[in-house]
C-alpha cells in the first residue's frame, strides 16, 4: 500500500516567476503493521474532517471497523486512482494534461483516463467509478469535467467531490490561473440499501 503526495514544485522568492510543474512524492508503503498507526491518525479527526474522509459522520467503531478490514496485501490507497495518475503505463498523465494546457490554452485534449478496457476483463477491487477527467482553460480560468460511469451518493459523492475540486485547485495553481466551474456526471448516482438509514439522519442534522 502506497500513499502519495502531489504538490507544484516550488519557486524560490528571488527567482523569476515560471510555470509550475506538478510531481509525485512518495511517501511511506505501509503494511499491517502500522494498523494501529492509521487507526490512531483516524480516530483523531475531528467532525468536520471525518465528513471529509468518510463522507459520513463516522463513529470511533465504524472506523476501528474499517482500519480492521483494510486488506494490505490487496488494498491500495487510491490504488485505482493514484498509479493511474502518475504512472499508468510509462505515463504520468496529470503533467500531460498541465503541459498540453500550456503549449495549447484552448486544447481539448487535456483528459485523464481512469477507467480502462482492461477493467472489465476479470475481476478486481480497484475499478475506477471515474472515466475521466477533462481540464478546460476558457477566460483565464480552469474548468474542470468529471465522468463517473458509477457514483455511490451517500459514501463517494461528497468524497469525490473533495477531492477532484482538490486537484482541479492544484492544477490550476501550476498553471498559475484562477479556479472555474466544477461539473460532475455520472452515469449510475446510487444510494445502497444498507446506508438508507444513515443518509436520512445525515439529512436531517442541522446546517
Amino acid at each position: 500500500m502506497m500513499s502519495t503526495e502531489v504538490r507544484p514544485d516550488a519557486t524560490p522568492a528571488s527567482a523569476a516567476p515560471k510555470a509550475n510543474r506538478m510531481h509525485w512524492v512518495p511517501v511511506r508503503s505501509v503494511s499491517a503493521r502500522h494498523r494501529p498507526r492509521i487507526l490512531v491518525q483516524l480516530l483523531a479527526l475531528n467532525q468536520r474532517d471525518r465528513y471529509l474522509r468518510f463522507g459520513y459522520l463516522a463513529t470511533d467503531a465504524q472506523i476501528a471497523r474499517y482500519v480492521d478490514q483494510i486488506d494490505f496485501d490487496a488494498d491500495e490507497v487510491f490504488g485505482g486512482y493514484g498509479p493511474r495518475l502518475f504512472n499508468w503505463k510509462g505515463l504520468t498523465q496529470l503533467d500531460n494534461v498541465t503541459d498540453i494546457l500550456r503549449r495549447k490554452p484552448d486544447s481539448r485534449q487535456a483528459v485523464i483516463q481512469l477507467f480502462d478496457g482492461d477493467d472489465i476483463v476479470g475481476e478486481h477491487g480497484d475499478v475506477p467509478c471515474t472515466s475521466t477527467l477533462q481540464f478546460m482553460l476558457r477566460g483565464g480560468k480552469l474548468h474542470m469535467l468529471t465522468n463517473m460511469r458509477s457514483n455511490d451518493a451517500f459514501l463517494g459523492l461528497p468524497h469525490d467531490f473533495f477531492c477532484f475540486t482538490m486537484l482541479q485547485e492544484i492544477v490550476a495553481r501550476s498553471l498559475s490561473m484562477e479556479l472555474g466551474t466544477y461539473k460532475h456526471a455520472v452515469g449510475s448516482l446510487h444510494l445502497y440499501d444498507v446506508d438508507t438509514e444513515a443518509a436520512q439522519q445525515f439529512l436531517g442534522e442541522p446546517r
